[in-house]
């Protein structure tokens, strides 16, 4: 296996990275970042600065493995629409472009939920609720499931996407999507600092936990292409976990480590944006696929815990 991952540098490759490492199939594996991710003491790793938009000359093989997590968070991606549309839409035809050129590549694409909106959705989204993204972010990452679907349906590249829920515990500073909240409600009482949410108690999104969107993507790139019939992205399975949801898992799950003060001062305009989300998914198509799944809200807290407030490894510290 030759592998590439964009977005290099954030949490969520760190995470993934550590999974691929553990293949024994794995030959190489290049990191590509605009800014230099931090490096594994692995000889089969490379580094590689550079825009996803310029990938170009960095696909210098065939049947190379790619998985595309570089992507502005989604307050970012609304504040500067030029950037979201270079990175999610510009940088994913650069990308697919220079794969059709290449024999046996496989492309694994991240999705978000932000793909659904407007006034009709519903509160339960499943594979076929009607895409009617409300920003910026959700409008890039649904050109980007069409794109896939149709360099796939040509035969031009087997890729393949995750849609995925708000990933949880993030750890280190608080990013700058709006569903970072999720994450701080964990993370800040047990690093001991206090936290204003943001957000009603009654706000609920669905949540998946970081181990699993790991094990997902590689899932996701390992499973035959036949399975997933002529849809290529994959609604991954969320838990559906509301603010109170969330306060009373960490005071459940820290036992006697001492917790920051945690106060629910809704801000009007992040409140009005959270209220409208869906609050469940119906992610039937990935169980029967067999994809992996979050038990609850407990074993994501749980799981953030072991490796990041109670051990320092595996995932060591947090990653920016």
């Amino acid at each position: 296996m030759k592998a590439l991952v964009t977005g290099a540098a954030g949490f969520m490759a760190s995470r993934l990275v550590d999974l691929l490492l553990e293949r024994p199939d794995l030959e190489r594996l290049v990191l590509l970042d605009m800014v230099e991710a931090q490096a594994p003491r692995d000889d089969r790793v490379e580094v590689v600065v550079a825009d996803v938009a310029d990938i170009g000359s960095h696909i210098d093989s065939d049947g190379l493995s790619v998985f595309h997590l570089a992507s502005p968070p989604s307050a970012a991606a609304e504040a500067d629409f030029d950037a979201a549309l270079r990175s999610n839409v510009d940088g994913l035809r650069a990308l697919l472009d220079a794969l059709r050129e290449r024999e046996g590549s496989r492309l694994v694409l991240t999705s978000s939920l932000g793909v659904y909106g407007g006034a009709d959705m519903p509160t339960v989204v499943a594979e076929g609720t009607r895409h009617n993204p409300q920003t910026t972010y959700g409008m890039t990452k649904a050109v980007g499931e069409l794109l896939i679907n149709d360099y796939a349906r040509r035969g031009l590249v087997d890729a393949r996407g995750a849609r995925l829920p708000a990933m949880v515990v993030r750890p280190g500073a608080p990013s700058a999507a709006i569903s970072a909240y999720a994450s701080s409600i964990v993370r800040e009482p047990l690093a001991g600092r206090p936290y204003v949410v943001p957000v009603g108690y009654d706000v609920c999104v669905p949540v998946i936990g970081y181990r699993t969107v790991a094990a997902t993507l590689l899932y996701l790139h390992d499973i035959d292409a036949d399975r997933l019939g002529d849809d290529r992205t994959v609604l991954c399975p969320g838990v559906s976990a509301t603010v109170r949801d969330l306060i009373d898992s960490v005071h459940r799950v820290a036992g006697d480590r001492p917790l920051a003060e945690l106060e629910v001062k809704p801000d009007p305009a992040v409140d009005e944006i959270a209220s409208k989300w869906m609050r469940e998914t119906d992610a039937t198509r990935a169980l029967e696929l067999g994809f992996p799944a979050d038990a609850d809200i407990d074993s994501i807290v749980r799981a953030y815990i072991e490796d990041y407030v109670d051990d320092a490894t595996p995932g060591g510290a947090p990653q920016p």
